[in-house]
């Protein structure tokens, strides 16, 4: 979560590796798909998009989504302190209460 403070930007999605055809008919391809593209799966506006990520920025774009995703299990983490930190408060105020007789 540290990466929150220090990164100029991150980038929300998954990158993956894809294989693909071009679409000319005489190319290996089209008997099976062998051209590899990377590709960027966003949302926007709660839209799956999926975006072709040029070669130049394919070592940006890996290291903007890695620091989305520490950032997200940083969040994770803290959620789960949060939790835990309410169910031990949650347990001294039990333990403190003394019911009105």
């Amino acid at each position: 979560m540290w990466q929150l403070l220090i990164a100029d930007s991150l980038l929300r999605g998954s990158l993956s590796l894809v294989k693909r055809t071009c679409g000319k008919p005489n190319c290996r391809c089209a008997i099976k798909p062998c051209h590899e593209a990377w590709v960027l799966a966003t949302s926007r506006q709660g839209k799956p998009r999926c975006q072709v990520v040029r070669r130049d920025d394919i070592d940006d774009v890996q290291q903007r989504v890695a620091v989305y995703k520490e950032c997200r299990a940083g969040l994770r983490t803290l959620e789960a302190m949060h939790k835990e930190e309410k169910r031990l408060l949650r347990g001294l105020i039990d333990q403190r209460n003394m019911p009105y007789e």
